[in-house]
Formats: structure tokens, C-alpha cells, sequence
């Protein structure tokens, strides 16, 4: 067999895990790797089983996370004191 796994994998970008596939599974007749065989029933995939759901990224951030910085992170955005400022015609 030389077809890769089909599941799909990642936290921030969903991909196959594109290790080499070793069964089909019984269910849904997508190649398979090893890691991703059931482990209650061999000739399926830990998907249609039940036993495995893709890794979800944070996206519940609260307000006083998303605007939690430190000294240094804000001097970052300081204004430097030697800057020189652009003149605009109004």
C-alpha cells in the first residue's frame, strides 16, 4: 500500500497526517496510518469510532488576556524621544 493517511490533523491549519497508511478503514475506506487504527476495533479508524476528535485552537481569548501587556511590550510602541515627527499640510 502506498497511499498516505488521511486523517486530518493540526491545531492552526488542518492538514493529512500524510504518514504512510498501512489499512482502509472498514467504514469510511480512507487509508489509514498505524496511530490512527481504533484501538477497540481493529479494521477502523479512531475517527469513525468515535475515539478521536481534531485538536481545536483557543479562540475564547477574554478581553484582559488580549490586552495584558508588560512594561516592556508597551515601551516597544512608546514614541522614542528623539523621533522626528512628520509635518502634514492641512
Amino acid at each position: 500500500m502506498s497511499a498516505r493517511c488521511a486523517m486530518r490533523i493540526g491545531r492552526l491549519v488542518s492538514h493529512a497526517c500524510a504518514q504512510p497508511a498501512v489499512f482502509d478503514c472498514a467504514r469510511c475506506a480512507r487509508p489509514m496510518c498505524r496511530g490512527h487504527r481504533s484501538a477497540s476495533l481493529a479494521d477502523a479508524c479512531v475517527q469513525c469510532v468515535g475515539e478521536y476528535a481534531p485538536p481545536r485552537a483557543r479562540v475564547d481569548v477574554s478581553d484582559a488576556d488580549l490586552f495584558a501587556f508588560t512594561e516592556d511590550e508597551l515601551a516597544a510602541f512608546a514614541p522614542h524621544r528623539d523621533a522626528v515627527r512628520p509635518e502634514y499640510d492641512s
